[in-house]
């Protein structure tokens, strides 16, 4: 078949299967979405117009550990999808572990060691609602778990009375002193705000309801050449206090104060310790 005849067959069937598929869509209009995203035509949009639409996800999401947004497995909305105006920008980050020393207020007979004295707590999961378009702010409520430590390393230790309050007192004569603690575990459920600066730093303020589970004495010395230990696991905790924590944050890593002017243990049953703790905090 001579070429020109090819070349015309093609032309042919080029323009056939044009007319049976109807013409190209305008090059200039396209829709642009994320994974997970919904799309939506602008009704404002004309043929010719070049239209960029954005539909973000909700504004409410369920944050795991550890969870991006390489891993939707481990992140998941729980409520229907909303409109938002435009592409997400920012991220607020709530969960986290977090570590701190603390200081107790409030009881001149216990002097507390705050170099000595510890706190540890731990994040699991966030239920976030973004404030704004923008996602500059966030309202999210959170559950976790916190330990602290209150150590005296003096020469004063916790015992109790004979009525079974916790006060302080005096090692025995000649005994060679360790330290003295009080020690509280608590499930905590902190209502968190937070406002992006920018897209790397964020500040937030926290209260956080802990639920005081466990509450323990323990103190250690050596006496007449022998190691010995007491330790009481009824201290009469509070068992609900409320801390307030405001916190500072670059990226990934946070420092925070936090302060609560509840008792650690009831008033009629040991000192008036007040904590006052101040750290750093790990997000995800």
């Amino acid at each position: 078949m001579p070429f020109s005849a090819i070349i015309t067959k093609k032309v042919c069937l080029l323009f056939l299967f044009s007319a049976v598929i109807g013409p190209p869509a305008a090059a200039s209009s396209r829709l642009t979405a994320a994974a997970g995203d919904t799309v939506a035509a602008s009704p404002s949009a004309t043929a010719g117009d070049e239209a960029e639409v954005y539909e973000r996800a909700d504004r409410w999401s369920f944050e795991l550990p550890f969870s991006s947004a390489k891993s939707e497995p481990f992140r998941f909305r729980i409520f229907p999808q909303r409109r938002n105006s435009g592409p997400r920008r920012y991220k607020s980050r709530m969960s986290g572990l977090q570590f701190g020393f603390v200081k107790g207020f409030g009881a001149p007979e216990a002097d507390i060691d705050m170099s000595a004295s510890c706190e540890i707590g731990i994040q699991f999961f966030t239920l976030k609602k973004y404030l704004s378009a923008s996602r500059r702010h966030s309202l999210g409520l959170g559950f976790g778990m916190g330990w602290r430590n209150f150590r005296m390393t003096g020469r004063r230790r916790f015992v109790k009375d004979a009525a079974g309050s916790l006060v302080t007192a005096a090692y025995p004569e000649g005994a060679d002193a360790q330290f003295s603690r009080i020690k509280t575990f608590s499930l905590d459920f902190p209502l968190r705000y937070v406002f992006c600066v920018s897209r790397q730093v964020s500040l937030s303020a926290a209260a956080i309801l802990k639920i005081n589970t466990y509450g323990s004495v323990k103190t250690r010395y050596t006496l007449d050449g022998r190691k010995r230990r007491d330790l009481d696991r009824h201290i009469r905790q509070r068992p609900a206090t409320l801390d307030f924590q405001a916190e500072a944050a670059w990226r990934r890593l946070g420092v925070y104060v936090q302060y609560s002017p509840c008792r650690v243990v009831h008033k009629e049953f040991g000192p008036a310790l007040t904590p006052l703790s101040a750290g750093v905090r790990l997000h995800w």
